[in-house]
């Protein structure tokens, strides 16, 4: 049955309205350089939309005003709508857009991938069809540090070939640059890269395959012991280990590669937070004033009309979104830093439990809208710049006191720094130090702390201050 003209709207502005709200939803995900892109899509996939070449112009009417303005067909000629960064408006004249939008271009610099690195390498080897289509197979399913961590038995079966031919696809990888990629992991990476680069060395292969626990533990002398050799040969094979790259693969990767561009400077000043937008390479878009003029039209296609609303629909949908993220972002900016004014004067170390759900009830939005703001976000102050998913600390409670795990990171820090190199302090020495502090946690806790902060045990801290004090170098 078919639908009548009014339902057919209806259906339509739900569709629309749906569409609206999940470029709403993603776009709060964005960081600065992901909404730069974006941007650049729907200015190549939407004719409607056009750079802003203006400058200084002066606020207009609010985006309400301009888009009834654009639903009525009421447009000043030649006054483009255009978003700035700032809010909508109307204006004219030349600017250094495009100069803008050049440096996020050049900042935005191409990075290849460590899959793309390998690839080209693997295929310009003598490798049949077979065995070729096996390696691209183990290459793209290896991890950001270039380890191959599947099943061998369950990866051979899903590709119908035998556990040697995955023994052997691997084999070709890890002779590849990178040395020590499809590795199973650290161990196995350091034996290839050692077996490399020092063929020769039949007591360095040993250590890395036999000892490798010991090893990792700075167990020299049960070391020595066990491949009768002395610690001072075992401490010289160390410094080759140390030498060697344990992931192979991490300089690919994107964490370690991507370029931040943060979000906001905040600062504090006589108890007030100011933030200060880092949005001015964003490009400022438009629509543009040729589409606009044909739409006014009254002999203009019914199909062409009907084309030019609809992408002009979704032009003012993402520069509308675009303001409201703006917006969001900096109330709970605002919302976050004057809870955390103390880490504004003093830094890290000083940070307040926080939970999304705090924000979000200042704020006024859901717990969730917070979470997306929170994520890709940076902000930079005088302590430097940090994701603004930092600075929601977790609670630790000891007594009628709150305390966040902020703190607790920072003192544990501070103990260990200030603990004698020839006695280390175990986790029950720091969670008594911890308690005269007056944050009360449990020695488990205090492990995990450890590991976070990447601080060893007090046994391993033992022995790695005297290594340093006999030799000055492990």
């Amino acid at each position: 049955m078919a639908l009548s003209l009014n339902a057919q709207l209806k259906q339509t502005q739900r569709l629309t309205m749906t569409q609206s709200l999940r470029q709403q939803i993603e776009m709060l995900q964005l960081s600065t350089i992901e909404l730069v892109e974006a941007i650049n899509e729907e200015l190549e996939s939407n004719p409607v939309l056009e750079l802003d070449d203006t400058s200084d112009s002066d606020p207009g009417e609010t985006l309400s005003n301009d888009l009834a303005r654009e639903l009525s067909h009421d447009f000043p000629e030649g006054m483009p709508l255009s978003y700035d960064g700032d809010e909508p408006s109307f204006s004219d004249g030349d600017t250094d857009g495009d100069r803008k939008r050049q440096f996020i271009e050049n900042a935005v610099a191409y990075v290849k991938s460590l899959s793309e690195h390998l690839l080209e390498q693997t295929r310009l080897l003598p490798l049949d069809g077979r065995m070729m289509s096996l390696v691209e197979k183990v290459i793209t399913s290896l991890d950001e540090h270039g380890f191959f961590t599947a099943d061998i038995d369950t990866f051979a079966g899903e590709n119908g070939v035998t556990c040697g031919d995955i023994v052997m696809a691997k084999g070709i990888i890890q002779t590849c640059e990178p040395t020590g990629c499809a590795s199973s992991g650290v161990k196995e990476a350091l034996l290839v890269q050692a077996r490399a680069l020092h063929p020769d060395d039949s007591v360095l292969h040993r250590l890395i395959d036999e000892c490798f626990d010991l090893l990792s533990g700075l167990y020299y002398e049960k070391i020595a012991k066990a491949l009768s050799l002395s610690v001072d040969e075992v401490r010289e094979k160390g410094r080759i280990v140390q030498s060697l790259n344990p992931y192979p693969g991490r300089e690919f990767s994107h964490d370690v590669t991507r370029f931040i561009i943060p979000d906001v400077e905040v600062r504090f000043e006589n108890g007030e937070v100011l933030i200060i937008f880092n949005d001015e390479y964003i490009p400022r878009i438009r629509m543009s004033p040729v589409y606009m003029r044909m739409l006014a039209k009254k002999n203009i296609d019914k199909k062409l009309k009907e084309y030019i609303r609809d992408k002009m629909g979704a032009a003012k949908q993402l520069m509308k979104n675009i303001a409201g993220r703006r917006e969001t972002i900096e109330k709970v900016v605002r919302a976050v830093m004057m809870h955390q004014t103390a880490f504004l004067e003093r830094g890290p170390g000083h940070l307040k439990p926080l939970t999304y759900a705090t924000i979000a009830e200042i704020v006024g939005c859901h717990e969730s809208t917070v979470s997306r703001v929170s994520s890709n976000k940076f902000m930079r102050c005088q302590w430097g710049t940090f994701e603004l998913r930092y600075f929601f600390a977790s609670k630790i409670r000891s007594g009628a006191d709150l305390h966040s795990s902020d703190e607790a990171l920072s003192l544990i820090r501070d103990i260990v720094a200030r603990e004698k190199p020839d006695s280390p302090l175990s986790d029950d020495e720091i969670a008594v130090y911890m308690e005269g502090a007056g944050i009360s946690v449990a020695r488990r806790t205090i492990a995990k702390y450890r590991d976070i902060l990447d601080i060893p045990s007090s046994s391993k801290r033992k022995r790695l201050n005297l290594l340093k004090a006999e030799g000055g170098e492990l």
